[in-house]
C-alpha cells in the first residue's frame, strides 16, 4: 500500500485533499486557523519580521485574518498578492486598511480578495507565508497547479525571506512527486504540527 501511495499524481492528490479540506465545517476551519495563526505569531520569524507576505484564503483554506490583525497591532508591514492576467505573474502590495481595521479589498482572480488598484507596491518581505492544497513530511508542496507561487519563489531566491507553508493537518499527505521547478518552504505549520 506504501508503494501505491507512490504511484499517485499531483493532480489526483490535489483532488483527493481538495475534497478532504471541502468537507470541513466552517466552525472546524475557524478554530483551526486560529490555532494555527497563534502558533505562526509565536515564531522567532514573525517576532523578528517587519514586512509580511501573506495570502487572502479562498474556500476552506487556513485564513490567516487574526494574523493581520495581530500584525498591524505589532506595526508591521502587510502585504498581499494580485495576480497579473497579461504576464501570468503574482506581485504584492501593501495592504491598507479601513478606520475600523478591516482590510482594504476588492474581489480579484477567481473571487480572491485582492489589494485595490492604486496599492502602494510592497518591499521585499522578511517572511512570507505560502499556501498549499498539500505538503509532505520533506515540506514538499502541492498548490492549484497554476504555478504561481513556484515561478514568484523561483525568481525570488536570491532574497532573505523566510517561507511557511501552512495547512490544516489533514492536508499533509506521505508523499509529493516533485519536479525541478517545484517550490518548498522552510517550514510548514498545521494545528498539530510543525514540518
Amino acid at each position: 500500500m506504501k508503494d501505491d501511495c507512490h504511484l499517485e499524481t499531483k493532480d489526483s492528490i490535489r483532488k483527493r485533499i481538495l475534497e478532504a479540506r471541502n468537507n470541513l465545517p466552517m466552525d472546524v476551519c475557524i478554530s483551526k486557523s486560529r490555532y494555527i495563526c497563534d502558533k505562526i505569531i509565536a515564531t522567532s520569524f514573525y517576532k523578528k519580521a517587519n514586512i509580511v507576505y501573506i495570502y487572502m484564503a479562498f474556500r476552506n483554506e487556513v485564513d490567516l485574518s487574526a494574523l493581520i490583525t495581530n500584525a498591524r497591532k505589532d506595526g508591521k508591514c502587510i502585504a498581499i498578492p494580485r495576480i497579473r492576467m497579461d504576464t501570468h505573474s503574482m506581485e504584492f502590495f501593501v495592504l491598507s486598511y479601513t478606520e475600523e481595521g478591516a482590510p482594504i479589498v476588492n474581489p480579484g482572480y477567481f473571487g480572491i480578495a485582492e489589494p485595490p488598484i492604486n496599492s502602494e507596491p510592497a518591499p521585499p518581505p522578511d517572511l512570507m507565508i505560502i499556501p498549499g492544497v498539500a505538503f509532505d513530511h520533506n515540506r514538499n508542496r502541492i498548490g492549484y497547479g497554476k504555478g504561481y507561487y513556484d515561478a514568484y519563489m523561483n525568481n525570488s531566491r536570491k532574497r532573505n525571506v523566510v517561507t511557511i507553508g501552512v495547512a490544516y493537518s489533514c492536508q499533509i499527505v506521505d508523499f509529493i512527486p516533485i519536479e525541478t521547478h517545484d517550490f518548498r518552504p522552510d517550514v510548514v505549520i498545521t494545528e498539530q504540527e510543525e514540518l
